[in-house]
């Protein structure tokens, strides 16, 4: 800290360190006065972005969205190709309630920036779901899959997108195991296929693996459901 307060002594408009004691303040937990540092960043160099994403960073942690995409608009505004900046205006008017499209338009502009970002395809794809947009999300999970990326998350929201289909259950069981082999400790990726495979009928499997996600998560309720339902079908 003394060494940003020494260079603010010799220069109270040195954006940069303005900056810096934000970034110690932010770091120390200081959140409040962190933002009074950035926003004298700001003012001291009012197209420097940097304290901008870190102020939206912030907002958004405490849950002042609005505020947020106000700050993120602005981050925008000065540096219309910094993904990050539209990538997280998606995320602060998707917390909103009614900005669904205008969290599309933005994640849909970092996708444009960077064809590999994979964090907006996802955030694409609930946004889709949530609209029945089933061919859209799709295609938004598959884009991240295409490129590379192994995260779980992806294959299980394909998982659980198909297993609405009578028609593209098995897909579904190849999505649903493909998450749990990336990610298997996850006892709601274990509930996914359990619910897959008793949707196609084979109740063996469907025992199988309701007892694994109990095994990861004894105590709830919606598991113990699962199997209740399924030791119905068993004793038939």
């Amino acid at each position: 800290i003394s060494a940003q307060k020494r260079a603010l002594e010799l220069d109270q408009n040195l954006a940069e360190a303005h900056a810096g004691l934000g970034l110690i303040y932010f770091l120390t937990d200081q959140q409040d006065t962190a933002v009074k540092c950035y926003r004298q960043a700001i003012d001291s160099r009012p197209d420097f972005v940097d304290p901008y994403l870190k102020i939206g960073q912030i907002l958004l942690d405490q849950k002042r969205y609005a505020e947020a995409s106000q700050i993120y608009r602005s981050a925008t505004e000065i540096a219309s190709t910094d993904v990050a900046a539209h990538y997280n205006l998606g995320l602060s008017y998707d917390y909103q309630n009614n900005m669904a499209d205008l969290a599309l338009n933005a994640y849909k502009r970092a996708t444009e920036l960077d064809p590999e970002y994979h964090q907006a395809y996802y955030q694409m794809g609930q946004i889709y779901e949530d609209k029945n947009k089933f061919g859209e999300a799709e295609k938004a999970y598959l884009t991240i899959i295409r490129h590379g990326s192994k995260v779980p998350q992806v294959y299980h929201a394909l998982a659980q997108l198909y297993g609405r289909n009578q028609g593209q259950l098995s897909q579904a069981v190849n999505y649903a195991q493909k998450a749990i082999e990336l990610s298997p400790e996850s006892a709601s990726y274990h509930n996914t296929l359990a619910l897959i495979y008793f949707r196609l009928g084979d109740y063996l499997q469907a025992e199988s693996v309701i007892k694994k996600a109990l095994s990861l998560s004894p105590e709830s309720s919606v598991y113990h459901e699962g199997w209740r339902q399924i030791q119905q079908k068993l004793d038939k």
